[in-house]
């Protein structure tokens, strides 16, 4: 199952009486996006170093030609002129784009992390009997839960 970024907020939900699809599905979901979350963060670190890279070219082009620059070479004026370089903007702006899609992907890959952890306890409640119906025996919310643990047999 390969999910798009819009596709998580409702993938997330679990219902609760369709506990056995969703821990079907939670692996295999999980999976493709830490699939994503892993392609996202090689892109992100590829464009950190192609932008590290390009910084220092910029760098070093502008310590070996200094005829070619109308300002003072300082490490201030050096700094300024290579972060003010069309290039450099570019492939900040590339990077700053693939690191937005890296967060993403991993909080996605945390969001569905604490979504297999839910399920677990999802299950651990129904095997309990908390899903069934109080006329049935079982309690309708917690608070019907600890009041009937609490109770003195009279």
């Amino acid at each position: 199952m390969i999910l798009e970024p819009s596709q998580i907020e409702t993938a997330v939900k679990i219902d609760r009486n369709a506990l056995d699809d969703a821990l079907i599905e939670q692996a295999s979901i999980f999976y493709s996006i830490s699939e994503r979350a892993t392609e996202a963060i090689s892109k992100r670190d590829a464009a950190k170093a192609a932008l590290d890279q390009l910084c220092s070219q910029t760098s070093v082009f502008i310590r070996q030609n200094p005829s070619q620059f109308s300002f003072k070479q300082t490490e201030g004026s050096i700094a300024d002129a290579v972060l003010t370089n069309p290039q450099v903007m570019q492939a900040q702006a590339l990077y700053l784009s693939t690191k937005h899609d890296a967060d993403f992907w991993q909080n996605a890959q945390a969001t569905f992390e604490m979504r297999g952890k839910a399920l677990h306890d999802l299950v651990t409640l129904f095997v309990a009997g908390y899903f069934m119906n109080a006329g049935e025996g079982g309690y309708s919310n917690l608070r019907e839960v600890s009041r009937q643990s609490h109770q003195q047999p009279k």
